[in-house]
């Protein structure tokens, strides 16, 4: 009887290699079915449980079994020890033997079948699956012997090619995410690229609004004899503006607005159509009383008795006549700002009263001083904002007011045209790389 076993295992053997060459099975179900085909082949029927180990060693999880209504479930897994039972109806147990040992006998009486054949299937010395055979084939150990190795070798090779499968599986998972990921991440940037186009385009428009109320140089060339405008917002739109009108008499403004960019420009639409409202609608004609007003009508725009808003402007305001002498005056009002007066071969600096146009709550009365200058023809007029003082160099140094009107000094004999091109050289030579940090707006006219 052993002889027909040893034989019946050899031939299995040989069987097994043969069709194993020409066929991988690459799933547990797969491998079970073919390993249990030429099983019976050979040594009649038998049931087959082949259970995988986790990787954390906690548990033992049926991935095949030929009984038929088996319910089975997840095995402990504790030290060298398997106790639990395979199916509600059919209870079984058996022992786990030390790793050291390749194999182990034991008896059940399993559906009235003799033996309960225990194979641990290891990978590079880890447990990573069990194959228990029940059958009625009392096995020796040495016919045990000639088939753990193919069993061994055989399901290794499913294993691998299973867990390759899996990494394939998840690599492929990722792929998909990674593709999707990167599909989301390209759609988003279409819709950043319509959206940051549509907001250009829209601010593209408002500069096109804001320059068109601008004065024209025509109209500044018919008033003046000679004048230069430097104008750089710091962003597309700004939040300065210049402004001119003769209705009685010539006025002359440069505002600064809170904030730059949007905001900056929003304030400045504000200031320039209430300038419009008091001087050529409501012919108000004296400087103080027009900042005054203009002061008024912010708070009033803005709400700012009843709201947090802070917002307003500084202003330099120049009212231009002649007498009946024919001399020519200035008047000038001015709100936190500064204005530069250049004749007689003398630079004299005026400045406007420390106080806002909108933005703080004063609760007394908000009244602006004038101050009025006889000027002879040829006399140079700088109005600005505090942008071109503001600018830094890399050592975060400002240029600073007494520098500008150094600067204004040097070229003030100069043709107007020739001075802004001076001081914009200046300006590109001390900023360098560093970027602006403010709207810059000089406006220079020869009376």
């Amino acid at each position: 009887m052993d002889t027909h076993i040893q034989i019946a295992a050899e031939n299995l053997v040989m069987a097994y290699l043969k069709h194993d060459t020409s066929q991988e099975n690459t799933d547990f179900h797969s491998w079970s079915e073919t390993f249990m085909h030429f099983f019976n082949q050979y040594f009649g029927n038998a049931y087959f449980y082949l259970f995988s180990v986790n990787s954390k060693k906690e548990h033992l999880t049926v991935e095949y079994t030929n009984q038929p209504h088996c319910e089975f479930k997840t095995i402990s897994y504790k030290n060298d020890d398997i106790l639990s039972y395979l199916s509600k109806d059919t209870p079984s147990f058996f022992a786990l033997p030390s790793t050291s040992n390749l194999l182990n006998t034991c008896t059940a009486n399993l559906n009235s079948l003799r033996a309960g054949i225990f194979f641990p299937l290891y990978e590079k010395n880890s447990l990573v699956g069990v194959l228990c055979i029940f059958s009625d084939i009392l096995f020796a150990d040495n016919q045990i012997k000639i088939l753990y190795p193919l069993i061994n070798h055989s399901f290794l090779r499913t294993y691998q090619l299973h867990q390759l499968k899996k990494e394939i599986s998840k690599l492929e998972s990722m792929n998909r995410a990674l593709e999707a990921s990167q599909e989301a991440m390209h759609e988003n940037a279409i819709n950043f690229i319509k959206i940051h186009k549509k907001l250009t385009d829209s601010l593209a428009y408002a500069k096109r609004i804001q320059h068109a109320i601008l004065p024209s140089t025509q109209l500044l060339d018919n008033i003046f004899n000679e004048h230069f405008i430097i104008y750089l917002p710091k962003d597309i739109v700004s939040g300065d503006f210049y402004w001119c009108s003769q209705v009685d008499y010539t006025f002359l403004a440069v505002v600064d607005c809170t904030g730059h960019g949007v905001p900056g420009a929003f304030m400045s639409m504000i200031g320039h159509t209430l300038l419009n409202e008091i001087i050529n609608t409501k012919r108000q004609t004296d400087p103080a009383t027009i900042l005054k007003l203009l002061h008024k009508g912010i708070k009033e725009v803005l709400k700012q008795e009843e709201s947090n808003n802070k917002d307003g402007m500084d202003i330099s305001l120049c009212r231009l006549e002649r007498n009946a002498n024919f001399q020519l005056k200035l008047t000038f009002a001015g709100a936190k700002s500064t204005l530069f007066i250049y004749q007689n071969g003398t630079l004299t600096k005026i400045n406007g009263n420390r106080k806002n146009i909108g933005g703080i709550h004063y609760k007394e009365q908000m009244d602006f001083d004038n101050q009025e200058f006889d000027l002879q023809d040829g006399a140079i007029l700088y109005l600005m904002t505090d942008g071109f003082v503001d600018t830094a160099n890399q050592e975060r140094a400002r240029i600073g007011m007494e520098k500008f009107q150094n600067l204004l000094k040097e070229f003030a004999n100069l043709p107007l045209t020739l001075q802004k091109e001076k001081l914009l050289q200046y300006l590109s030579d001390y900023q360098g790389q560093e970027p602006q940090r403010d709207d810059i707006t000089i406006l220079a006219v020869r009376v």
